[in-house]
């Protein structure tokens, strides 16, 4: 896809993305209604929303409806948008980042216990695994510049279910590319993964992550291991390993 193509495929992958946000986005309200007050916090729904179309208009091919993560790589931009709009509202990005976690956070966490156990199982489906060995392969042959490149590591029936190193990642890479230092955004953006594991119990654990100068993003999961408790990317093992200031690779 290229061109006009490309940015309608993705405004209507932020279309469908935002239908299914809307839970997000009345716990956010919710939790930041204190600071803002209602109608202020309703609005930043809404400035989020056109941030969001207007950003996802910008992502590169990575592979469309094919590639798995698609949904992921739309996401990540949501993320941006809201932590943006959130600092035109008065946070500091710290903040920000906070609000970001603790919306996240609470929405799975407060989803009905079956709903979650739903999403666990899903997350240890042999159906999942497959896919994501076929999508490590894939992302190995480079076909989309700005995808992901992972390779898929197999459980050991101890302590481990399964795991991915990602050596590339297409979220840093795109915001990198834009130029506008909004790479700074990566560690509130990848503490993420960790809130929705510890919310549906799938054990997430990291102890590097390539912005931070490690190889690679060591993904692993264990089932019902606890993931860290905490809405500070500071307190990670991830950035207690760090090697420089942050920067990330592309």
């Amino acid at each position: 896809m290229e061109g006009v193509e490309l940015a309608e495929y993705y405004t209507e992958q932020a279309e469908a993305y935002w239908r299914k946000a809307g839970r997000l986005f009345r716990t956010s309200e919710r939790l930041i209604a204190p600071r803002l007050g209602r109608e202020a916090a309703v609005s930043v729904t809404g400035e989020t929303g056109v941030a969001f179309r207007a950003l996802a208009k910008e992502l590169p091919d990575i592979g469309g409806d094919g590639n798995m993560f698609t949904p992921t790589f739309v996401g990540s931009v949501l993320a941006l948008a809201y932590m943006e709009t959130l600092e035109r509202n008065g946070y500091s990005r710290a903040e920000a980042g906070k609000a970001l976690y603790e919306a996240y956070y609470e929405t799975f966490a407060n989803l009905p216990s079956f709903m979650r156990w739903m999403l666990r199982r899903k997350e240890f489906s042999a159906r999942h695994m497959a896919r994501l060995r076929e999508s490590a392969e894939a992302s190995q042959r480079r076909e989309y510049p700005f995808n992901w490149v992972l390779t898929h590591v197999e459980g050991n029936g101890k302590d481990l279910d399964f795991g991915n190193d990602y050596a590339e990642c297409a979220v840093l890479k795109f915001l990198t590319a834009r130029g506008r230092g909004e790479e700074a955004y990566m560690p509130y953006l990848c503490i993420l993964d960790l809130a929705y594991s510890r919310a549906i119990d799938s054990g997430l654990m990291r102890t590097g992550t390539i912005y931070w100068g490690a190889p690679c993003c060591d993904f692993r999961y264990f089932e019902g291991r606890e993931s860290p408790a905490t809405t500070s990317y500071e307190e990670l093992p991830e950035y207690r390993n760090r090697r420089g200031e942050g920067r990330g690779r592309t």
